[in-house]
């Protein structure tokens, strides 16, 4: 697969980051030691794909607003209350501005409650959201009864006259209309090693009032199984999965998600990372870290590093201001040793094509500025920093890439690997801004993976990270062909399966079940994925992603 493709699609969607961004180490030591030490580096490791992307839009509010039209208009005929049925999917009521020419440019959403289910042209609660074609949508399926009061504001476009808007006071009542449960997310089926290995199905349904949950086992309820979340830890057995969700108005059982296990000495695991961002020299470096390791390993991996600058200016990526000439320097973390350095790649031709045709990674013009090299690597924490040639240009869009350059068919379960990445970065305000993480899942079967979106718990010591984001949203995608949501959380809600995972694989523990910090555990088949966290309300601020497999 070609990462430098994957990532660049992913992370040049929109205008990227101007903030300086700074590589966070994963596990719980690195992770303090970085934070504690003031450093901002976009970091992520692992056998892993990293498409950074942070994405800069227009701010909401003022700068988006404009004299012109006076008065908010509902597409519906009932103008300041709308009845629903709990369960049941709305009639969409679309929202525009009258009395002017001018459209909408963003929305300001406020009330005493948000009616659980529905959302507001993406927004799922309370906020500000940008709206390019000037109109806001009301829509979703409300899961909860009773009456909402939504304050709807509109700000105008464009942003050159001085700041105008117009509110309607708008009532959502929701009536409890009992419905028979209806999976909308059907557990997966899923190959594993015979390694035991954590397994997680997910299922969902819908109805009212909300249906409680029972998975089964070749048709055998599983005591202790009623969270819309299965976790199967050691699995080796095979067998089917079923779950069964019940209301008062009924039941349903979803499909039934096969579990095959497979004699394999190619387990799936982590396996390349991409970083995009802008860094160079001084205090705007790229640094990208990475653990070497896992259970039962020993011995060396051997990896690809490299730091792209002129890669990008060529085809097929044609990218503007570009890092002119990088640098990259790789670090045993904890000791700080320099282990390796490289300014031109031609001075290591020879391996680093070697190593592109091993990984498929995109080539490197011959005699262009970037950086590379291949290094034998024993288990341990790294990093990679990435900065500009200081007899050149400084900065500029800069990739980080980090292969696994183990040799076609030498990996067994007791080779090293990479087992987890994380990243730091300013995202800015605003609606369409996101950090966005890509990985790789490798080998023949299928992964589990923990991955969390910090914001609110970067704020206590001992991180104490000022102007964090008040409500990271965490989205999951498969990237193999198109962008398909697979998962997503807004608030961990203190749930102990994420506890207990972020437990076995040594991450920072959250203290705070209240939060809003995010997370999803979830087992994937071998292929790529992007994780994304961004706010809901578009208040932007720093963000951590991190990805871990789970053993």
């Amino acid at each position: 697969m070609n990462l430098s493709r994957l990532i660049l699609r992913s992370a040049l969607r929109a205008r990227l980051p101007v903030a300086v961004l700074a590589a966070l180490l994963q596990r719980t030591p690195m992770t303090r030691a970085l934070l504690d030490a003031g450093d901002w580096a976009f970091r992520s490791p692992l056998a892993a794909v990293l498409r950074s992307g942070t994405l800069a839009a227009a701010s909401l509010g003022a700068l988006d607003a404009l004299a012109g039209a006076t008065t908010i208009v509902p597409s519906s005929s009932s103008p300041t209350t709308v009845t629903v049925a709990a369960g049941v999917p709305m009639n969409p009521v679309v929202f525009g501005l009258s009395g002017s020419s001018i459209e909408a440019g963003s929305w300001s959403i406020s009330g005493n409650a948000w009616p659980a289910g529905l959302n507001f042209s993406g927004l799922t609660s309370a906020g500000s959201v940008n709206t390019p074609n000037g109109y806001g949508e009301l829509s979703g399926t409300p899961t909860t009864a009773g009456s909402y009061f939504l304050a709807i504001q509109a700000f105008e476009y464009p942003a050159d006259r001085p700041p105008s808007s117009s509110v309607l006071s708008y009532t959502v009542v929701v009536t409890a209309t009992n419905i028979a449960p209806a999976f909308t997310l059907q557990p997966n089926s899923l190959t594993i090693a015979q390694t035991p290995t954590t397994v997680v199905f997910s299922a969902a349904a819908s109805g009212f009032p909300a249906p409680t949950y029972q998975w089964r086992f070749n048709n055998s309820p599983i005591a202790g199984a009623t969270s819309p979340r299965l976790v199967v830890s050691g699995a080796t057995t095979a067998g089917n999965y079923t779950c069964v969700a019940t209301n008062s108005a009924g039941n349903a059982t979803s499909q039934a998600a096969v579990l095959t296990v497979q004699a394999t000495s190619n387990p799936g695991r982590l396996g390349n990372l991409s970083v995009l961002t802008a860094a160079g020299n001084g205090s705007k470096p790229l640094t990208v870290g990475f653990e070497v390791g896992g259970a039962g390993t020993g011995g060396t991996q051997t990896l690809l590093l490299r730091g792209d600058g002129p890669l990008l200016a060529g085809a097929p990526f044609n990218q503007t201001d570009t890092l002119a000439d990088p640098v990259i320097q790789l670090f045993a973390q904890g000791s700080g040793t320099v282990l390796a350095t490289n300014d031109n790649w031609g001075t290591n031709q020879a391996a680093v094509t070697a190593a592109e045709a091993n990984t498929y990674a995109f080539p490197l013009a011959n005699g262009s500025l970037d950086a590379a090299l291949v290094s034998t690597l024993a288990s341990g924490s790294y990093s990679v920093q990435l900065t500009g040639n200081p007899n050149g240009a400084g900065f500029g869009l800069a990739l980080a890439e980090v292969y696994d350059d183990t040799a076609s068919g030498a990996y067994s379960p007791s080779t090293p690997r990479l087992i987890n990445l994380s990243s730091l970065a300013q995202v800015n305000a605003g609606a369409g801004n996101a950090l966005t993480a890509g990985f790789v899942v490798g080998g023949a079967t299928a992964k589990t993976v923990l991955i969390r979106a910090w914001g609110p718990a970067l704020t206590p010591a001992p991180f104490s990270v000022a102007g964090a984001m008040p409500d990271p949203q965490l989205q999951v995608y498969s990237t193999a062909s198109g962008d398909i949501l697979l998962a997503a959380n807004a608030g961990w809600g203190g749930d102990p399966q994420i506890a207990a995972a972020a437990s076995a694989v040594y991450a920072y523990a959250w203290s705070n079940p209240g939060s809003a910090d995010s997370a999803v555990l979830i087992t994937l088949p071998p292929g790529n994925y992007t994780a994304q966290v961004s706010s809901p309300s578009g208040a932007g601020g720093t963000a951590l992603i991190e990805v871990f497999e789970d053993p």
